[in-house]
């Protein structure tokens, strides 16, 4: 009894991060601008205070010439985007490229200058 007990403190405990990370929520909807990192990684702004760090699977050649980009939730457009999802631009050449959401998380501005605060 005591060992069941400590597996589910354990996993109730050690699922704190976890839950946290699931608790984002990127609406296309309310996509508001983006900037493209480099060809793995976006950041996506919702409002002047909120951007989220979009992971893509692989490289996307190409994304950084992009002049707009659009996102194919799995779900509507009111469901949170989350991995699996795609993301739509067109390549300098004109090309419809897509690819494939790998994860999305809240943005900190300290990751794109490597400091750390």
């Amino acid at each position: 009894m005591k060992r069941i007990m400590a597996v589910l403190l354990l996993t109730v405990v050690g699922s704190g991060p976890v839950l946290a990370a699931e608790r984002v929520c990127l609406q296309p909807a309310r996509i508001r601008g983006y900037d493209v990192l480099d060809e793995r990684t976006l950041v996506i702004r919702e409002s002047s205070t909120r951007k989220y760090k979009v992971t893509l699977v692989g490289r996307c050649h190409g994304v950084k010439q992009a002049m707009r980009l659009g996102v194919r939730p799995r779900a509507s457009s009111l469901a949170c985007l989350r991995m699996g999802d795609r993301l739509d631009y067109r390549d300098g050449f004109g090309w419809l490229e897509t690819c494939v959401i790998k994860s999305v998380e809240r943005y900190a501005p300290a990751e794109a200058d490597g400091s750390s605060s």
